[in-house]
């Protein structure tokens, strides 16, 4: 393949590490793997962690921080939350290079859905990170 995408998945993978090296090994020679997810993290990342702890969106606290149609809690508990920097280290120890990172939800998850926003380099305050690296 050329590019192998994990968009809103690595959260539900129990053996990320296996899951990236089958990525490794299905590419082409410089093909691309893209990884896009909810970083620990970040506010959503947070929150949903709470949330999961809670058990429910009916928290009064959380119903006032929380965006209008949160995640649904079924996924919110089910995840395992890794940060950027676990993401990045797997990539690496598998033989991934030429990082990039992009980033967006970078506004405060109450408001995120208020406008459009479009992606910015880095990874340092995006609630939504996506690494490509190429094999």
């Amino acid at each position: 393949f050329d590019t192998v995408l994990f968009n809103g998945t690595p959260s539900y993978i129990g053996d990320l590490r296996g899951a990236f090296l089958e990525g490794y090994r299905v590419l082409y020679p410089e093909g691309h793997i893209v990884v896009a997810d909810v970083p620990a993290e970040s506010s959503y990342g947070t929150l949903y962690r709470l949330a999961a702890m809670v058990g429910s969106w009916d928290d009064a606290t959380l119903k006032a921080i929380a965006p209008a149609v949160p995640y649904p809690m079924e996924f919110a508990a089910a995840a395992n939350w890794r940060t950027t920097q676990e993401k990045l280290d797997l990539l690496q120890e598998v033989g991934f290079r030429g990082v990039v990172t992009s980033q967006t939800l970078t506004l405060h998850p109450k408001f995120s859905n208020d406008s459009v926003e479009l992606p910015i380099p880095g990874h340092d305050r995006g609630d939504y990170v996506a690494i490509k690296a190429r094999k």
